[in-house]
């Protein structure tokens, strides 16, 4: 069936309009190329990352290299080259400059990826060939992301228990996670809640997968919890500066039972016409003391004796003892009190307190009454010898 007149009119008004407008086209300047395509001849080799196990949010680098063939027909024009992600597109390199045939170029590109776990990257090379075609590769290059690189060094913060003085020591434990060393590493500390006097500790190195203590002095303590507030620094071995930063917790114990010295097993013997303390300084604490003496003091019955009044006994450790004894002058006869003051130093703290020991002095014969009391009953027996010896004497050469 011939189409009508009508149609064949509207067909050729089409026409018209679509002639109308490639020709307008064509007077612009405006070129329709052909879609994008592959190209056998442009290749993407020598895929390197700088870093082999990133970790999320640290930058690293894609290195590839970008090779034209020999057998190309023509030059490559390298327009754009970037990386895509989880996190989308990254930094793109543009105008790359011309590859003649049998010439390559290597583009680094920095890449930051926000995800843990194992992810392909692309990585996409755009340009034109001499057919002036679109030119499109797409490599893959699979990665792993390790954590949060602040998260691979692990801080941990213990307290010693409280002792008399109020004072504890704080130890902050850094452990390297990585599995390289890191240097220069500084920890600077800060608390709400506890005086820390000497905050900063540096340590030149710690080994990968080494942990390093550090102990930070601490006034003015309570028991409880106390929030300690760590920064540290540290340098990676490309020379990259890192800050990390926690808030640490730490519980703060009284010492159940600190060092504290009793004076036992005290016995009064007398010493070359002196008298004489002996006994034990025993700790019954279950921490160890130091700087133990043991002195006699003044009192209105006895005193220091002419010998040693003061015995340094030195370091008593926990559930220990030593040895002491002291001289000591009695002032009068009778009952006397015999001062000893005990000194000792605990948890930096020295406590001194004064142990009383009794004892009843036998009163002593006066040697001048001793003389003449005793010269006074061997007068008559030595009287009454010498009259019968005389008497013999006598009645032998007169009467015999």
């Amino acid at each position: 069936m011939r189409p009508s007149r009508r149609q064949l009119a509207r067909r050729a008004g089409t026409l018209g309009a679509v002639t109308v407008v490639l020709l307008a086209a064509l007077a612009a300047g405006l070129v329709v190329h052909p879609a994008a395509a592959q190209s056998s001849s442009v290749t993407v080799t020598n895929v390197t990352l700088e870093t082999e196990t990133p970790t999320v949010g640290e930058t690293f680098v894609v290195e590839a290299r970008i090779a034209n063939a020999e057998s190309a027909e023509g030059s490559f024009d390298l327009r754009q080259v970037y990386v895509e992600g989880p996190g989308g597109r990254g930094q793109i390199a543009n105008d790359l400059g011309t590859l003649a045939p049998g010439t390559a170029t290597t583009v680094r590109l920095p890449v930051t990826v926000e995800e843990s776990g194992w992810h392909t990257l692309t990585l996409d090379v755009r340009g034109w060939n001499r057919a002036d075609t679109v030119v499109t590769l797409d490599h893959p290059i699979p990665v792993q992301v390790q954590g949060d690189r602040d998260e691979r060094l692990s801080m941990a913060a213990t307290a010693e228990d409280l002792g008399p003085s109020n004072r504890t020591d704080v130890t902050v434990t850094l452990a390297n996670g990585f599995d390289e060393p890191i240097t220069s590493v500084e920890l600077q500390a800060a608390s709400d809640t506890l005086s820390l006097p000497e905050p900063q500790r540096i340590a030149s190195r710690m080994p990968a997968g080494n942990e390093t203590a550090f102990t930070l002095p601490a006034r003015d303590v309570t028991t409880g919890q106390h929030t300690i507030d760590v920064t540290v620094r540290y340098t990676t071995p490309g020379g990259d500066r890192h800050v990390v930063r926690r808030n640490l917790t730490t519980a703060v114990t009284a010492v159940s039972q600190p060092g504290r010295i009793e004076l036992t097993e005290l016995a009064v013997v007398r010493q070359a016409g002196s008298l004489a303390v002996s006994g034990s300084a025993s700790n019954v604490g279950t921490t160890d003391v130091s700087g133990v003496t043991v002195s006699v003091e003044e009192s209105e019955t006895a005193g220091p004796g002419a010998g040693a009044a003061t015995f340094f006994v030195g370091d008593v450790p926990a559930s220990d003892f030593s040895s002491f004894d002291v001289a000591v002058s009695p002032r009068t006869n009778g009952t006397i009190t015999i001062p000893l003051e005990v000194s000792y130093v605990v948890d930096g703290v020295r406590i001194s307190r004064t142990v009383e020991v009794s004892h009843r002095v036998q009163p002593q014969p006066d040697p001048a009454s001793r003389q003449s009391g005793g010269g006074g009953g061997l007068v008559l027996p030595a009287i009454g010898l010498l009259v019968v010896i005389g008497a013999i004497v006598y009645w032998r050469r007169y009467r015999g």
